[in-house]
């Protein structure tokens, strides 16, 4: 988001987010699109992922899992004591047999860290994996919806 848009349609100032102090959740094929936007356009990004994977440009990695970083000590130390926004970009992990309960466990891991974090905003991106269980995708010829 932009302070301003000139009549031309471009961005007149620095974003919005500039200077802002950011933990992004997820640092996959999405959240590392995200992190590196965020750090290019000024915000301090901190990237939690389980997955140890190299950083993204412009960001500090943190080694931790959602579902439990609020009441994890390493976690905690490792980020700054107060940030301005969560981002969540999570995805179930099949090779880390990952299921349907990633997304509770995931939603309220992010809650209790926006919170102990005095984080004033979240972002909670999502995905088709909530609305159908079990083998098939949406659009991939399945109708089965959760009951």
């Amino acid at each position: 988001m932009y302070t301003a848009i000139t009549p031309g349609g471009q961005p007149a100032g620095p974003p919005a987010h500039s200077g802002m102090r950011v933990l992004l959740v997820g640092a996959g094929w999405l959240g590392e699109v995200v992190a590196r936007q965020l750090a290019t356009d000024g915000a301090t990004v901190f990237t939690l992922q389980r997955t140890p994977r190299a950083p993204v440009a412009g960001t500090t990695p943190v080694a931790g899992d959602i579902a439990v970083a609020a009441n994890d000590p390493a976690v905690r130390r490792a980020l700054p004591t107060s940030v301005d926004a969560l981002v969540r970009c999570l995805a179930p992990a099949a090779a880390r047999g990952d299921d349907h309960g990633c997304y509770p466990r995931g939603a309220a891991g992010a809650v209790a860290m926006t919170t102990c974090r005095g984080a004033g905003r979240m972002l909670y991106t999502s995905g088709p994996g909530v609305s159908v269980r079990g083998a098939g995708v949406v659009g991939g010829g399945t109708t089965r919806l959760p009951t």
